[in-house]
């Protein structure tokens, strides 16, 4: 039993950087852009900007306004995404969108628009 659960997160370990490297590689499927939605939301809740790949001139806008990355709902953001979760992804394009509901500032329910775009396996 010990030995099955220690292969299972050697497994898990192994796995996390190979799904990363797939979207910095240049082009992803489908599943792809959806890991990187669901691995942005994961950064964004652990105000981790580093944990996805960003290009070097990346646009981040929230309510309308330009911010830098790191700033505003990755300094708020408390947690989710709740049971209400809309994926889309586009691999021709190389674009993903979700609709989601999160928490900010530990109990504000908010309701998250998120689109983006990859261009040479970088956001």
């Amino acid at each position: 039993m010990k030995i099955q659960r220690m292969g299972m997160v050697l497994i898990v370990i192994l796995l996390v950087p190979l799904t990363s490297l797939a979207y910095t590689s240049g082009t992803c499927d489908r599943e792809c852009l959806l890991r990187l939605m669901k691995d942005y939301l994961a950064a964004l809740v652990a105000h981790d900007p580093s944990a996805v790949p960003f290009g070097q001139y990346v646009k981040f806008t929230e309510n309308t306004a330009e911010i830098p990355v790191g700033y505003g709902l990755w300094e708020t953001a408390s947690g989710g995404p709740s049971e209400f979760q809309i994926y889309a992804a586009d691999p021709v394009n190389q674009q993903a969108a979700a609709l989601v509901m999160m928490k900010e500032n530990n109990d504000q329910d908010i309701l998250l628009g998120v689109r983006l775009a990859l261009k040479r396996g970088k956001i």
